[in-house]
């Protein structure tokens, strides 16, 4: 039984290479930057399914500004085809964007909710280790939600629609 775990996790482990050009680097396409919650004023969660007036259906759209333009994404091969997930943690649910390409030094993207809002974020990177970059700031809707001073244990925030 122990060998049949470990031959397991061999062949995770070397599945996990996601390199289309042999050249051996694993290159991470979509990896979370943010999660946020989503409340109105009554501190009622817009994201939970349960509540009337909620943000959480499948009229949701994710766009990346690439070369100027919002691109939105799109991408059945991913567990993700959207471009992001909503899940429930501790009985709050969370919005989790993804973004297409982590050699970038800024993100920026557009949520259409489908109920004719919509809402922009600004994430700011810097140099991580090797060919990766870290977030040092989120701004929502050009305010200031998350950075190492407001949250230093995770990049985490809850959004108040009014």
């Amino acid at each position: 039984m122990k060998s049949i775990v470990i031959f397991t996790a061999l062949l995770l482990l070397i599945g996990c290479n996601n390199s289309d050009d042999n050249s051996g680097e694993g290159v991470n396409l979509g990896d979370i930057l943010i999660s946020f919650s989503l409340q109105n004023s009554s501190n009622m969660d817009l994201l939970d399914p349960s509540v009337e007036g909620n943000f959480n259906t499948d009229s949701i759209s994710l766009y990346e500004k690439i070369d100027g333009d919002y691109v939105l994404f799109e991408n059945n091969q991913l567990a993700y085809p959207k471009g992001y997930i909503i899940d429930s943690t501790d009985g709050t649910y969370w919005f989790t964007p993804y973004y297409s390409d982590h050699r970038q030094y800024k993100h920026e993207l557009r949520i259409d909710w489908g109920n004719g809002e919509s809402d922009f974020i600004v994430v700011n990177l810097v140099d991580g280790d090797g060919d990766w970059r870290v977030a040092t700031e989120v701004i929502y809707n050009d305010n200031i939600v998350w950075n190492e001073n407001i949250n230093p244990d995770g990049r985490f925030f809850t959004i108040v629609k009014e």
